[in-house]
């Protein structure tokens, strides 16, 4: 039960809104392929912000797949003053962290993101492309450095 309550009480606070100047399709969900690979979700603060999570699997640490929960604050990099750049790609950075589960809490792993990415935004159609990547630093048990890179799709839901 310990292990679902950080990701789920970070997941309600960024439903949240921090500004009244929010864009007109603030929440997104889809999959992430890379590794990891599982569900993505996204939600736009405002027209330069967002918090982007996911819920994945990853085999890299071991033989075994284990969970791994990310949530970022991202901010995006070409937004003009007057909305979101559609049609083009947004570059974007920003900051997060990470839990890997494992069955033996002993050897759940913690870390520090640092994602680079681009996002492509259709005005026509409702959804987003993106692909990042990310320098991971684990924190605990071990401190080392990991590399965590993506692709994926997302649907706007509103």
């Amino acid at each position: 039960m310990k292990k679902w309550i950080l990701p789920i009480t970070l997941f309600l606070l960024s439903l949240t809104r921090l500004s009244a100047q929010a864009p007109d399709k603030h929440f997104a969900i889809g999959i992430l392929a890379g590794e990891p690979s599982g569900v993505s979700a996204k939600i736009n603060l405002t027209d330069t912000a967002s918090i982007q999570g996911a819920a994945a699997w990853t085999f890299e640490d071991s033989e075994e797949e284990r969970l791994q929960y990310q949530l970022d604050w991202i901010m995006h990099l070409d937004a003009t003053e007057d909305g979101m750049n559609l049609n083009e790609y947004r570059g974007y950075i920003g900051m997060g962290f990470l839990y890997k589960t494992e069955e033996n809490e002993a050897q759940d792993v913690y870390g520090v993101r640092i994602p680079f990415g681009v996002v492509m935004s259709y005005a026509e159609f409702p959804f987003e492309l993106f692909l990042e990547l990310v320098p991971v630093m684990n924190v605990s048990p071990n401190t080392e450095f990991d590399f965590n890179a993506g692709i994926g799709i997302r649907v706007l839901l509103f």
